[in-house]
C-alpha cells in the first residue's frame, strides 16, 4: 500500500461526502416545490422528463425498556396491535455462549462493509 492511495481515497471520500450532502439538499428543494403538502405523492411530466416525487413522515417508538412497557401494558388490546416486536441480536450474550449451535442455526452472517479513516497526522 502506498502513501498515494490512501491520499486519492481520501480526498474522494471527502468530495463523496460532499456530493451526498449537496444531492439530498438539492432532492429536498425539488420535492418541496413539488409537493406542497407535509406528505404526498405527485406524478407529472415537464418538458419530456416523466417525474415522480414524494414525501413522507416517518414514525419511530419514543420511548425505550421500561418507559415504553410501562405505557405499553396500559393499551387496549386493539391499541397493542399497532405493534409489533421482532426479534434482535443481544451480541454480548451471544458471545457468552459456550454452545451456539442452536443458535447460530437461527442466525446469517455476512461481512460488512470494510471501514477507514486516514488522518494527517500533525508531524
Amino acid at each position: 500500500m502506498d502513501k498515494k492511495k490512501l491520499l486519492e481515497w481520501k480526498t474522494m471520500d471527502a468530495a463523496l461526502k460532499a456530493l451526498k450532502e449537496r444531492e439530498m439538499d438539492l432532492r429536498k428543494e425539488i420535492v418541496n416545490e413539488i409537493v406542497t403538502n407535509i406528505k404526498g405523492k405527485v406524478s407529472l411530466n415537464m418538458d419530456g422528463l416523466k417525474v415522480k416525487a414524494s414525501k413522507v413522515v416517518n414514525t419511530k417508538i419514543a420511548l425505550k425498556g421500561d418507559d415504553f412497557y410501562d405505557v405499553f401494558d396500559t393499551l387496549s388490546d386493539e391499541e397493542k396491535a399497532c405493534f409489533v416486536f421482532k426479534p434482535d441480536i443481544v451480541a454480548k450474550n451471544l458471545k457468552a455462549l459456550e454452545d451456539r449451535k442452536n443458535v447460530n442455526a437461527m442466525l446469517e452472517s455476512k461481512p460488512g462493509a470494510p471501514k477507514l479513516i486516514v488522518e494527517f497526522s500533525k508531524e
